[in-house]
């Protein structure tokens, strides 16, 4: 609804939720807010913030389904295979994880229940383990050799 855009935040009611355990508010990205605050001004959605079809009678959001069969379709015509609605939550989220944004802000935003259910959206690539393995040793003196213990450890 329209009314669920509230000065840069955007109110996410309970109903409207997979879990349908309680109503969040959390923060609209500042280019998103920008975009938002035009199409309001020149399309001065009344009711819905993404009319469905409707008649004189009934007046009824953007269903989730013709959101998914308008992406569908767009996809198709830039030839992009393998893109959903849900693909972007994925890719959000994956963002801010590999910006150093902490689990649990991102958790918060996500409204998942648990961090194991985070995890499983977060992606992970070849090039990141790279990098982790990397950091090993990275702060010691590279001239320096490690003294070996008498288990044969180092």
């Amino acid at each position: 609804m329209v009314d669920d855009i509230i000065d840069g935040y955007l109110v996410l009611r309970k109903q409207t939720t997979k879990g349908k355990k309680a109503t969040r508010t959390i923060p609209i990205n500042a280019k998103l807010n920008a975009l938002l605050v035009v199409y309001l001004r020149e399309e001065s959605p009344k009711e819905w913030l993404f009319p469905g079809h409707h008649n004189a009678k009934t007046r009824k959001p953007l269903t989730r389904a013709a959101a998914d069969l308008i992406l569908k379709q767009a996809c198709e015509r830039v030839e992009l295979v393998g893109v959903s609605t849900h693909s972007f939550r994925r890719t959000a989220l994956t963002q801010m994880s590999n910006a150093g944004i902490p689990l649990r802000v991102i958790q918060k935003i996500s409204g998942h229940s648990s961090l194991a259910t985070l995890q499983r959206y977060l992606e992970i690539s070849d090039q990141q383990v790279i990098e982790a393995v990397n950091v090993i040793g990275s702060k010691a003196d590279p001239d320096e050799v490690p003294a070996r213990t008498t288990r044969g450890g180092f």
